[in-house]
C-alpha cells in the first residue's frame, strides 16, 4: 500500500484508506459472544459491536467496517434480514459478512451463500481458528478494496481516470444540488497537444502529459480537490467547498504553473513550451439540472478560452 501510495502521490489519500487499521464489526444479542469475539480479534484490528439489527445497519453506513460478524439467531430482527438490507444499499453491499450460528444447519448455511455471505462458522469458535478466518478475509479484503482503487488511477500520469472522476462529480453533485454549498468544475487542455505529438513525436507527447498532471495536481489541496485526467489531451478538477471567484485564482494559478513547463530536448534545440486553456463552471453563480450541464457550460468555457487565443481562463 505504501509503494501505490508513492507510485500515485497526486491521487486523493481517500483512495488508500486501506493503510488504516481494520475494522470488525460484531453483531450479537449475547454480551458473552461480543466478548468473546472481541478478545479474540484484540490486537489485529479495531473491534465494535451492536446488539440489536437497527444499530448493526446504522453503524455499518456509519463507519463502513471492513467485516461483519453476524449472528443469525437474534431476536426480532434477525441476521437473515440485516444482510438483505446491508447487500441492497450501495455503500454497506461490498462489505463481506461471516455468519455466525448456534447450530450447524445445512439449510441455514445454503441460505446465508445464497444472500451474499463470505462464510459460515458454528460457535461458541475456536478463538485460534476464528483469527484465522477472520485474518483470512481482512487480507483478501483489504486487496480486493487496493485493485479496485488502482483500477480508478490512469496509468500514464497517476492521477483519477476518466470513470472514476465521473462517479465522484455525480456524488459531489448530488450531496450540494439543491444547497448553497459551491462546486465549481475546471476543464483544461494542452494547447496545441497534436503539434506536440507531430513534431516531437508520441513520447514528448506523453512526457507533456504527464507533466500537465503532476503541475495541477501540485496546485490543489489533495485532500480535498479531485483531479483526473478527461480524455486525450484534457484534465478535469473538481474543487468542492469553493466558488467561482476562488475557483478563477486556482486556475490562475494552475496556468502560469504550466506555463513554466516544457518538453523536448533543449540539446537539440526542439522543445515546446506548454501551455493549457481553462474552462469553469460553478454551481455557485448558476443553477445546473444535471452535471452534464455542468460538464457543458464548463466545456463551452474552455472553447471560448481558445477562442482567446489560448492559454486563458474563461468562465
Amino acid at each position: 500500500m505504501i509503494k501505490n501510495r508513492q507510485k500515485y502521490p497526486f491521487v486523493s489519500s481517500s483512495l488508500f484508506t486501506s493503510m488504516r487499521r481494520q475494522c470488525v464489526l460484531i453483531v450479537d444479542d449475547a454480551d458473552i459472544n461480543i466478548n468473546n469475539g472481541s478478545l479474540a480479534l484484540e490486537g489485529m484490528c479495531e473491534v465494535i459491536s451492536a446488539k440489536s439489527g437497527t444499530l448493526a445497519i446504522r453503524l455499518a453506513k456509519e463507519r463502513r467496517p471492513d467485516l461483519v460478524l453476524l449472528n443469525i439467531n437474534m431476536p426480532g430482527t434477525n441476521g437473515f434480514d440485516i444482510i438483505r438490507t446491508l447487500k441492497s444499499d450501495q455503500y454497506t453491499r461490498h462489505i463481506p459478512v461471516i455468519f455466525m450460528s448456534k447450530v450447524e444447519s445445512e439449510a441455514e448455511e445454503a441460505e446465508s451463500f445464497a444472500l451474499g455471505a463470505t462464510d459460515y462458522i458454528a460457535f461458541p469458535q475456536n478463538a485460534t481458528i476464528l483469527q484465522a478466518r477472520v485474518s483470512i478475509h481482512l487480507h483478501a479484503d483489504m486487496q480486493r478494496k487496493v485493485l479496485e482503487r488502482l483500477s480508478q488511477v490512469d496509468g500514464l500520469t497517476g492521477v483519477l481516470n476518466r470513470r472514476a472522476f465521473d462517479d465522484s462529480l455525480h456524488q459531489h453533485f448530488n450531496a450540494v444540488f439543491g444547497s448553497d454549498k459551491p462546486l465549481t468544475l475546471l476543464l483544461m487542455d494542452i494547447d496545441h497537444f497534436k503539434h506536440i505529438n507531430d513534431t516531437l513525436g508520441h513520447l514528448r507527447g506523453d512526457d507533456a502529459l504527464r507533466l500537465v498532471a503532476t503541475t495541477i495536481a501540485q496546485q490543489v489541496n489533495p485532500e480535498l480537490d479531485i483531479v483526473a485526467r478527461y480524455g486525450g489531451d484534457e484534465f478535469a478538477c473538481l474543487l468542492p467547498d469553493t466558488d467561482q471567484a476562488d475557483a478563477w485564482k486556482i486556475a490562475e494559478k494552475i496556468r502560469l504553473a504550466v506555463n513554466r513547463l516544457e518538453v523536448g530536448d533543449r540539446q537539440a534545440g526542439t522543445t515546446r513550451l506548454l501551455t493549457v486553456s481553462i474552462g469553469i463552471a460553478s454551481t455557485f453563480d448558476q443553477l445546473y439540472s444535471s452535471c452534464q450541464d455542468l460538464i457543458a457550460y464548463a466545456d463551452q468555457r474552455l472553447y471560448d478560452a481558445k477562442k482567446q487565443g489560448r492559454n486563458k481562463v474563461a468562465s
